[in-house]
């Protein structure tokens, strides 16, 4: 018996989830509960969005509606986002331009 164990968001809002023993992909509509963007009108602190233009499980799309939202909200909204970046930062320029704008970002709002 074989078993599979797999998640990842879609850009239409589904979750595809696997976890039974043929593989075989089941999905789900993912819950507006959990949806971020939903949760914009409780941030109360400024927000740092950083994100990887090529990141495969969150479309940049979602960073950036996220960004608009809590700004049109009035919370203060910095935004990072690499072209040349997935699901993390993992290249050493990236990384060292990411810690220098978080470190600016903290200095201005902590």
């Amino acid at each position: 018996m074989r078993s599979v164990f797999g998640a990842s968001f879609r850009a239409d809002g589904t979750l595809s989830f696997r976890m039974n023993t043929t593989g075989t992909p089941q999905v789900w509509t993912m819950p507006e509960a959990v949806s971020p963007i939903n949760s914009i009108g409780r941030i109360e602190a400024p927000l740092f969005v950083l994100h990887g233009e090529n990141d495969p499980r969150v479309p940049v799309d979602e960073a950036r509606q996220v960004a608009e939202a809590a700004e049109t909200a009035g919370v203060p909204v910095e935004t990072l986002v690499f072209g040349d970046e997935g699901h993390g930062i993992s290249k050493r320029e990236n990384r060292i331009e990411t810690y220098a704008a978080v470190v600016e970002f903290l200095d201005v709002y902590v």
